[in-house]
């Protein structure tokens, strides 16, 4: 047998060998699936089914990157890179960001090469979402399905039946099943706080590393079927029949106009995940609260200006006032905090990261520190560029440094000057070696996370060349982080 080629469960697959890194790409975890119903186990093949072209990927509604790949509904592919295939490394679960929206497995960023050239097996995967996996049309049901029906949760159910996949498969490419990272950033890291609550994937993975969550972007039932009913009168159907024949370009186009029509945060309020009662039985930071989510160590990071490039740029300023008008509004019992805390125009390119992201996220953390092990970092590092246009450590930025794409195509225009360059190669590896020490043993070199708020920080939130270990955390924002921590959904 060729040493490109791994024997799955469902048949032979033959990759390529590049650079020392084995690679198979556009692997199908699942058969074609049938629209907004759950995806179907994978079918034998016989042969050798050649695995060198990434796969289709979901309708964008919008797209930052564009790269050439097919946009297509028979999406559920995934991709593996591995140092040898026929060694048992730990292997890395990677679900891609883009906020329901926009987004896939092959994107260069997430590029697997060089983590894997570090003895990491690294899979990147494909989902529905935006109209093909964030509503929930379950409610239009009448019983007389024999196939399930439309369901809740498509992305979930997309992202645990790769999961499935992959714990049943990776070790045909040279990956432990018994040690297993399931991660994500953005709307891929709400979506590892929604599998990580979900019962019927715990026995899949061992850890989680949960990089710029958004741990609000969760809706219960009856809110998640008032959206769907909301946007199906938006595009003017009523029926099953309707959704299943809308064509699929005029629908990723009309979700676009639908969710920048919708108010709060440009829509993605409208396109939520789901605490269904059955996939996932309640929200993640009430089920945290409880004990509930699973008992596995987590690594959680952000980005030290999150909300930037949303709340600092001059030209959507505007939206930036309407979204601290929203949480003033709703969230009366912390009016002193945001009063106090955001005046300034520097606090108030804050206040999306810390409402967004850190509070909620720090929260969460507190909570399952409870019963299992908790460690966070905070990325502070940005080259001069950034900088200078006000954006700074922004979100998403430090996946540049977990695959060492930096580097590569547009990314490397960030970095013009050698000064910026050297510092963040050194970065690179450092903070590439603590995630893939974690991969390895589900712990970090750096304290847990507890009542002392301990965070390492890449780059030094003091502008230094070397990392720092945060201790301490300001009155008000812990107060801040209790309020999320003991109120809110």
């Amino acid at each position: 047998m060729s040493d490109t080629i791994a024997e799955t469960k469902y048949g032979k697959l033959d990759g390529s060998l590049e650079k020392g890194v084995y690679i198979w790409r556009g692997i199908p975890y699942a058969q074609t699936p049938e629209r907004f119903k759950t995806a179907k186990e994978c079918l034998p093949f016989e042969g050798v089914r050649e695995a060198k072209k990434f796969g289709g990927i979901c309708p964008q509604v919008a797209s930052l990157i564009k790269e050439g790949q097919t946009e297509s509904e028979d999406c559920l592919y995934l991709n593996v890179y591995s140092p040898d295939k026929n060694g048992k490394a730990p292997v890395l679960l990677f679900i891609h960001g883009g906020a329901f929206v926009f987004g896939s497995g092959s994107t260069f960023v997430y590029d697997g090469s060089a983590l894997a050239a570090k003895g990491v097996v690294v899979v990147t995967i494909n989902y529905r979402f935006g109209p093909f996996g964030n509503f929930n049309f379950s409610f239009l049901n009448d019983g007389s399905e024999t196939d399930g029906g439309f369901a809740s949760n498509i992305v979930l159910h997309d992202q645990a039946t790769a999961l499935k996949w992959v714990y049943e498969n990776i070790s045909a490419f040279g990956g432990d099943p018994d040690n297993i990272t399931l991660s994500g950033q953005s709307a891929g890291a709400i979506s590892v706080m929604g599998l990580i609550n979900a019962p019927s994937v715990a026995a899949y993975y061992n850890k989680a590393v949960i990089l710029s969550v958004f741990p609000g972007m969760f809706m219960t039932n009856d809110e998640s079927i008032a959206a769907a009913k909301r946007f199906m009168e938006y595009l003017g159907v009523s029926t099953k029949e309707e959704l299943a024949a809308y064509p699929a370009k005029k629908l990723t186009k009309k979700t676009g106009k639908y969710m920048l029509s919708s108010g709060h945060l440009w829509g993605t309020q409208e396109i939520r995940l789901v605490a269904d009662g059955e996939f996932l039985p309640e929200l993640p930071m009430v089920s945290a609260r409880k004990g509930n989510d699973s008992h596995v160590p987590i690594l959680f990071g952000t980005t030290d200006n999150e909300a930037d490039v949303i709340f600092g740029l001059p030209f959507i300023k505007k939206e930036a006032y309407k979204e601290i008008a929203y949480m003033k509004q709703y969230n009366k019992d912390i009016l002193p905090i945001i009063e106090t805390r955001y005046t300034d125009k520097k606090n108030l390119k804050k206040i999306g990261t810390d409402f967004q992201v850190k509070a909620p996220t720090e929260a969460y953390a507190l909570a399952h520190a409870k019963h299992a092990p908790v460690w966070l970092y905070r990325f502070c590092y940005a080259p001069v560029l950034l900088n200078v246009t006000g954006v700074h450590a922004v979100h998403a930025f430090d996946l540049l440094f977990l695959f060492n794409t930096y580097n590569k195509k547009i990314s490397r225009l960030l970095f013009p000057f050698s000064s910026d360059k050297k510092r963040a190669a050194a970065l690179a590896e450092r903070y590439q070696n603590d995630m893939i020490e974690f991969f390895k043993t589900g712990a970090c070199t750096w304290g847990a996370f507890d009542g002392e708020y301990t965070t390492k920080l890449y780059g030094s939130k003091t502008g230094g060349t070397e990392d720092e270990v945060e201790t301490s955390v300001e009155k008000d924002k812990e107060d801040w982080v209790r309020y999320f921590a003991n109120t809110v959904k």
